[in-house]
């Protein structure tokens, strides 16, 4: 019988030894500094995601919400176009003209809505100053 053989008949024979833990199980203290980096960077990443869709929401409504069909839309098309840009992200083939053409479409949709109801308003608010702007007398 071997030393490790006859540590472990007595320690079997043996209750009052203690077994031993495996090392996954072995309790680690975690310094707060780090507890508190960690939940920083959480609440930023949040934060940051939240403020990211409120500005999508800005563009593409003009207000900051951030649960709308045209942004849900826009958000998707960004998606899209920012996989094929970022560097860090493996290198894979174009996509076809097909394809592409149609997330260029989606993105005009969406911001055309929003740029017409602009130069509506704007047009709007033009015709009100020049009815504003005459002198009594002026017909």
């Amino acid at each position: 019988m071997g030393a490790a053989e006859e540590a472990a008949a007595v320690a079997d024979t043996d209750n009052t030894t203690e077994p031993q833990q495996p090392k996954a199980l072995v309790r680690r203290t975690v310094p707060n500094a780090l507890i508190v980096a960690a939940a920083a960077y959480v609440v930023a990443d949040v934060e940051g995601s939240r403020n990211a869709r409120k500005v999508r929401g800005a563009l593409v409504t003009g207000t900051l919400t951030e649960n709308h069909a045209n942004i849900t839309t826009f958000a998707k098309t960004q998606k899209f176009f920012i996989s094929y840009v970022h560097l860090s992200r493996p290198v894979r083939a174009l996509p076809t003209h097909a394809v592409a053409l149609g997330h260029f479409e989606r993105v005009e949709i969406v911001l055309r809505a929003r740029v017409e109801q602009f130069f509506k308003s704007l047009a709007a608010v033009e015709t009100i100053l020049v009815a504003a702007n005459r002198k009594r007398g002026d017909a």
